[in-house]
């Protein structure tokens, strides 16, 4: 990641229930494209302490086992 920024929307939905589903949205695309993601990498999340905008740190396991971050 190289220390670059991504801006991801993250949407809550609320489901049948009262159970809550949050998905990423706008941004994410972009993200997986310039990671060069596919089906099987891990994303690893965690969360820094911000200002108003919350900000994740990500690490990415590829699917031959080896990490980005």
């Amino acid at each position: 990641m190289s220390g670059k920024s991504w801006p991801v929307t993250l949407k809550h939905t609320n489901r049948a229930g009262g159970k809550t589903r949050s998905s990423f949205r706008y941004g994410w695309h972009q993200f997986l494209v310039d990671n060069r993601l596919t089906v099987g990498d891990t994303c690893f999340f965690r969360a820094l302490r911000g200002g108003e905008d919350h900000e994740l740190k990500v690490q990415v396991r590829k699917l031959d086992g080896s990490f980005v971050d």
